[in-house]
């Protein structure tokens, strides 16, 4: 069984994301193409007619590209400006085929069979062990589990997230939140171990790399796409928080043009 610090349970899910849904929807980097083109491949060729879900879903960045490629999805998530935020971006883009449901990763037994379930980014979050075991309940036989990761485990991370954490450190302390009040629990196991003592233990990763060129105020915007810097956590500090922000980036680099080439990845697992 997992060590007792890789037992994530947060008593509110729906807050930990809270004040984030519309500057996630402009400045969050979309899943690489390749990588949502392959789950979308494997869900159309699994043989199998029912929805996929889409956990933990956000605005339903993964779910409108599934959807858009013909499948039905259940979007599922605990934070209700998210998925207000999803409703708008499919009814603007046309998708008509994804059931959005507020729930988090607790109360799967409520939901229906899929053929699937991707989790972007919003794994850690979850009681991982413990949401495996659920899914086994409602993932058809033949079905998947798909994990999409921005930041590939062990690959560099951006040359500036060095100057922002200098920044992060004295406003947000060196153990960062998972919204409001709320500590993050660290986590000691990586994804690919616990899904490989899941159900779903046949596993293979992917990664690709991908490029990220940001202006000044872009790279600004992603800060309050995080559950640990959202205008929630910040409060009244928001202000000189930005300000200090915008002067060790625009010292680090002049040119407001912040580029970087990093590494996805995407986990998936499957009953041997």
């Amino acid at each position: 069984m997992a060590a007792q610090a890789d037992r994530v349970r947060y008593r509110e899910p729906g807050a930990i994301f809270a004040t984030t849904a519309a500057h996630y929807v402009r400045y969050r980097h979309v899943h690489p193409r390749v990588l949502l083109d392959y789950i979308a491949d494997l869900a159309l060729g699994c043989g199998d007619t029912r929805p996929v879900m889409d956990l933990g879903c956000g605005p339903g960045s993964i779910a409108l590209h599934l959807a858009e490629r013909g499948i039905d999805v259940v979007a599922v998530d605990p934070n209700a400006e998210m998925l207000a935020a999803g409703i708008r971006l499919a009814m603007e883009r046309g998708a008509t085929s994804i059931l959005w449901c507020a729930a988090d990763s607790t109360r799967l037994a409520d939901l229906p069979p899929v053929r699937g379930v991707t989790i972007g980014d919003a794994f850690h979050y979850m009681d991982r062990d413990q949401t495996l075991a659920d899914l086994d309940s409602i993932v058809e036989p033949g079905g998947f589990v798909a994990l999409v990761v921005s930041h590939a485990i062990g690959t560099p991370k951006p040359w500036w997230e060095t100057v922002l954490d200098r920044v992060r450190d004295r406003y947000l302390g060196a153990h960062r939140h998972a919204g409001a009040g709320v500590l993050f629990q660290y986590l000691i196991e990586d994804h690919e171990a616990v899904l490989r003592r899941s159900a779903f233990a046949q596993v293979r990763a992917l990664r690709t790399d991908y490029r990220l060129d940001l202006t000044l105020d872009e790279l600004i915007g992603v800060q309050y796409t995080y559950a640990f810097s959202s205008r929630a956590v910040l409060g009244e500090r928001r202000e000189s928080y930005e300000q200090e922000l915008r002067a060790a980036l625009s010292a680090a680099e002049p040119s407001g043009r912040f580029a970087a080439t990093l590494q996805a990845q995407l986990i998936i697992g499957e009953r041997p």
